[in-house]
């Protein structure tokens, strides 16, 4: 098992806290040279904080455990038995911070609240925070045959309601009989359903999802890209015959138009696209850090003051003060692009957009299609025409029936015409993915 336990560390906090009612991020300033205690002795720096050029140990690093060391800090006030449990995210070594106007050299512990255990509250200075193993969190390692609920339910939060039911994996949820949830945020919801992937709903009986919404019984539901694959040549006949699904594969949001101009203090919903007050090509995705499928629509207020945009595609930015929500840069004037899976050919049936905002469009946009390396191989500077309004869909035949590989590229060479034209959603092809010789 590769989970690191920093157990028993103590220090102060130099700066108080206010109480938190959500999941929320938090610094944690403490005395210059305690930030090494909760710190795995065999652990070295994981990079550079980019808010205070400072060293930065991850404790979830991308990958999430067993990449990063599992720990958590137990906050308490040292005149009292109140406590909050809290979950440790990074340690940030010799950070210059104001504590009362005064610059001083700290220690950050950056942890993240979500009610794991004791009491959302305010914390003074001068309250205790200590590294301390709990039963909690004993209950929610991998493999601990931990049971919550009735049935069988293994990892952190999974819960496994009925006693004939199954949940593996982190906030996995078997509600139906015989049902089984497999994966981080999978929920199997009805009789003998089997929900396989990230938060996969699957809502009736007799049902399989993997990484797909399931609404109707009996019925197999895969978001993944169906591949014809390479033959099986140790089965020694002469011809193979395949049954394979033609993928949908659909990009990111994107506005082929000109792009609303981003505003402070304003509600976004996940996916909405803007650009900076000073213009250009460049649009900035939302990408929603707290997305909730079974609570929709997932919004956020824009922060007070306009982001430093990143001026690269892929680029992000914060979009508010706790760094639960990012934007992401993008471009469809130089291309919105998908990787394709190495050795496969892409072959592309039928280009297309789905609109769901269209508003001051005298004319619609001109696209090519092809791929990073040939971007007019499919499509060549055609227009999206069809689209009238809201929730209508535009389809394009290929020019040219040849495959593409190592990436899928759409680019936008004319945005929609019209004063503040607004041509939003998500452009997608249709196709065959074959596996490629090699």
């Amino acid at each position: 098992m590769s989970y690191t336990f920093v157990n028993n560390a103590s220090t102060t906090l130099l700066e108080g806290v206010p109480t938190r009612t959500s999941f929320t991020g938090e610094y944690l300033y403490v005395p210059a040279g305690d930030g090494t205690k909760f710190i795995p002795p065999t652990r070295t720096a994981d990079g550079v904080d980019p808010g205070t050029g400072r060293p930065m140990w991850q404790a979830y690093p991308e990958g999430n455990p067993p990449n990063g060391w599992n720990t958590y800090v137990n906050l308490t006030l040292s005149t009292s038995s109140a406590y909050e449990v809290v979950k440790l995210n990074s340690v940030i070594l010799g950070a210059t911070v104001s504590l009362s106007g005064t610059p001083t050299v700290v220690d950050i512990l950056e942890v993240y609240r979500d009610g794991l255990e004791g009491t959302w509250q305010a914390w003074a200075a001068g309250a205790s925070i200590e590294a301390r193993l709990t039963a909690a969190q004993l209950n929610s390692l991998p493999f601990s045959n931990t049971v919550k609920g009735l049935g069988t339910a293994l990892g952190d939060n999974a819960v496994a309601v009925h006693p004939s039911s199954a949940a593996f994996g982190y906030g996995a949820r078997a509600e139906g009989e015989s049902s089984t949830a497999v994966s981080w945020g999978a929920r199997a919801q009805g009789p003998f359903a089997l929900a396989l992937g990230g938060y996969v709903p699957v809502a009736h009986g007799v049902s399989i999802g993997a990484d797909a919404r399931v609404s109707r019984a009996d019925t197999l539901g895969i978001c993944a890209l169906p591949t014809i694959q390479r033959d099986n040549w140790w089965m020694g006949y002469g011809a193979k015959y395949y049954s394979a699904i033609e993928p949908v594969i659909c990009l990111n949001f994107a506005d082929f138009g000109s792009t609303p101009v981003w505003q402070s203090s304003t509600t976004y919903t996940d996916g909405d696209v803007v650009k900076a007050t000073a213009g250009g090509d460049m649009q900035f995705v939302l990408w929603h850090g707290l997305y909730n499928a079974n609570a929709l629509p997932n919004t956020m207020t824009s922060a007070p003051a306009e982001p430093t945009w990143p001026t690269a595609v892929g680029g992000d930015v914060a979009a508010e003060a706790n760094e639960d929500h990012w934007w992401i840069a993008q471009n469809p004037t130089t291309g919105v692009i998908e990787p394709l899976p190495a050795g496969t050919v892409l072959y592309i049936t039928e280009v297309g957009f789905f609109c769901f905002k269209y508003a001051n469009v005298t004319a619609a946009p001109f696209i090519s299609v092809g791929s990073s390396a040939s971007p007019t191989a499919v499509i060549n500077n055609q227009q999206l025409t069809g689209i009238t309004g809201v929730n209508q869909r535009a389809k394009l035949t290929p020019t040219a029936n040849v495959g593409i590989t190592g990436d899928l590229q759409i680019r936008v060479d004319t945005k929609a015409a019209g004063a503040n034209s607004q041509f939003f959603g998500r452009p997608y092809v249709r196709g065959f993915v074959v596996s490629s010789q090699g």
